[in-house]
């Protein structure tokens, strides 16, 4: 069985396209994850869906989520769907572009600034991966720099299964203000360790 997470699958960069795993002809085998949270900013609501075509498949996802108690709904998480769906279509495309300039600061910046720290280019979703291992740091210094010094919080890349402990994940949909002002911090304390 293949479990495709498609939450990020609106968010896709200028000339570049999202393929679904439905796309791949995988019979009766693929359930697709889904949720208007990231695109429209509605984590809290606690809402998601899934689409198999395979009613066994299904029917045990759904035990599953009533197990853990995260089948439950109300009338607002129901309104703000429907809301964001059918209302919320220049909010996301602004949402979008706005990211998009975030992601384009951050790889220039880094580009420019810290070229020590090399990053994946996104072609969609709003969080964009750093690696560290150009600054040649311990897993302990590297914390303690992105973390005390830096006052950056990232996402280890060891949460998601990655035993380099030099991968950082960084969620860029926040002001770009509030962006520059860590990244500047970050390169100002990076080059202090030169010195």
């Amino acid at each position: 069985m293949i479990i495709s997470d498609e939450v990020h699958a609106d968010i896709v960069f200028e000339g570049r396209k999202f393929n679904s795993i439905s796309q791949f002809g995988y019979d009766n085998s693929a359930v697709i994850i889904g949720s208007p949270a990231k695109n429209f900013g509605l984590n809290s609501i606690s809402n998601g869906y899934i689409y198999s075509d395979n009613l066994e498949i299904k029917d045990k996802v759904k035990a599953t989520v009533s197990s853990m108690a995260l089948d439950h709904g109300n009338a607002f998480t129901t309104y703000a769907t429907i809301a964001a769906y059918q209302h919320g279509a220049q909010w996301f495309d602004e949402f979008l572009a706005y990211t998009e300039n975030n992601r384009n600061w951050i790889m220039q910046f880094l580009e420019n600034e810290l070229p020590k720290v090399t990053f994946f280019e996104p072609e969609g979703t709003n969080q964009i991966w750093l690696d560290f291992t150009g600054l040649t740091l311990t897993s302990v210094e590297l914390k303690a720099l992105l973390t005390e010094k830096a006052k950056i919080a990232l996402t280890p890349g060891t949460w998601f299964g990655e035993s380099d402990e030099n991968f950082y994940r960084l969620n860029f949909a926040a002001p770009l203000t509030q962006i520059q002002a860590s990244f500047e911090l970050l390169a100002t304390e990076i080059e202090k360790l030169n010195r």
